[in-house]
């Protein structure tokens, strides 16, 4: 087995592949200490791998969302070695397999909907305290928490579980659910792949509506809780396209294809939903950091310590900060995004190497490309 090093090492190089275009056998011809330092700090590693590579060093914002990309690939590495080794040791792990990882997720879920739900008490604490914009609705807000609720009369939201049934025949070979709102819950290390999923953290395809979960939970820290919050956004977002497309198979076929359709080679976003997760995220972090964000974007340093980050997380911090610049003052005065902020949102996903979509006034998809 690989040492937790070499195991780290082997993310950064398939990441390097995956999402800087630096392929394999370049990775091997890299010096050894630009991959240590890919492997331990991120953003400084990237700097100087685009130094030797005479590349022009990316704008602010996509060098901290390629660091923190990068650094939560290394972290699900960690978990996953980790995950492997426990795995090993374990008994009867390799009698039933399928049951193990079942009764595993069954606990991510426990801790999962918990500490999301504790950390919509500490929001709503928040809120309390702060002078909430005119334009935020608290039902808006809090919508993530509610559907999280709702989905917990949800038994069937184990996907490993039900996959094993369906497998077996115990029960409808069909995936589906009957209710919109309601989602499954799966391992990042088996999920179904939505367009743009970040290793290591929630993520959610709309698809199959499933959450994936990073095997390494962390209750305390509010960054993963956040990215938690941006998830559900986007499956409230999907539960609400459904309900518009029902009793139209057509438009719910299209709606399928557009994300999974044959052609496809890059994930495709719409823009404008991009928009409202970030938005109401950089929400809901103003209110945790009592309007600091609207008011004059703070230092990384005094948000860390606010809400109690680790070091690691910097870069995460410094990426949040930066969508905040974009998106406050402006806010969603006029019921709304500014059109900076969207064209931000544009930009940075395209760079990112995502095709971008934005809906007509006839409800048509347009792709857009990033203006000079």
């Amino acid at each position: 087995m690989n040492t937790p090093n070499n195991t780290e090492q082997a993310a950064v190089v398939t990441w390097l592949s995956r999402r800087a275009g630096v392929s394999r056998e370049q990775s091997q011809t890299l010096p050894a200490d630009i991959i240590e330092l890919l492997a331990s700090s991120p953003r400084q590693g990237l700097e100087r791998l685009f130094t030797h590579l005479n590349r022009k060093r990316p704008a602010e914002g996509k060098l901290n969302m390629q660091a923190r990309e990068l650094s939560s690939a290394i972290e699900s590495a960690r978990s996953d070695i980790a995950q492997r080794i426990a795995k090993q040791t374990t008994t009867g792990w390799s009698e039933r397999p399928e049951i193990e990882k079942e009764g595993r997720l069954d606990h991510l879920i426990t801790d999962v909907e918990g500490s999301f739900l504790a950390f919509e008490s500490r929001l709503r604490e928040c809120a309390n305290q702060t002078h909430m914009p005119s334009y935020l609705r608290p039902e808006e807000l809090y919508s993530p928490f509610e559907a999280v609720r709702l989905n917990q009369s949800n038994g069937q939201r184990n996907m490993v579980r039900r996959r094993r049934q369906i497998a077996s025949g115990e029960t409808s070979s069909t995936i589906a659910l009957g209710n919109p709102y309601q989602f499954f819950y799966d391992l990042q290390e088996g999920r179904e792949q939505g367009g743009g999923n970040v290793e290591g953290a929630a993520s959610f395809s709309p698809v199959m509506r499933i959450m994936s979960l990073p095997p390494k939970h962390d209750p305390q820290s509010v960054l993963r809780l956040l990215i938690q919050y941006h998830e559900m956004r986007h499956a409230n977002q999907d539960a609400s396209r459904r309900i518009a497309m029902m009793g139209n198979p057509a438009a719910l076929q299209a709606y399928i294809d557009f994300h999974t359709g044959k052609g496809n080679e890059k994930p495709r976003i719409v823009v404008t939903e991009e928009a409202s997760a970030y938005g109401y995220e950089m929400e809901a972090l103003n209110v945790l950091l009592k309007d600091r964000l609207q008011n004059g974007t703070p230092s990384a340093a005094v948000v860390m310590k606010e809400l109690g980050c680790k070091q690691e997380e910097r870069p995460n911090v410094e990426t949040l900060l930066h969508i905040a610049r974009h998106y406050f003052p402006e806010g969603m005065n006029g019921g709304g995004f500014s059109q900076r902020f969207i064209d931000f949102m544009r930009d940075v996903h395209i760079d990112l190497g995502y095709d971008v979509f934005v809906p007509t006034t006839s409800g048509r998809l347009k792709q857009l490309t990033k203006t000079m």
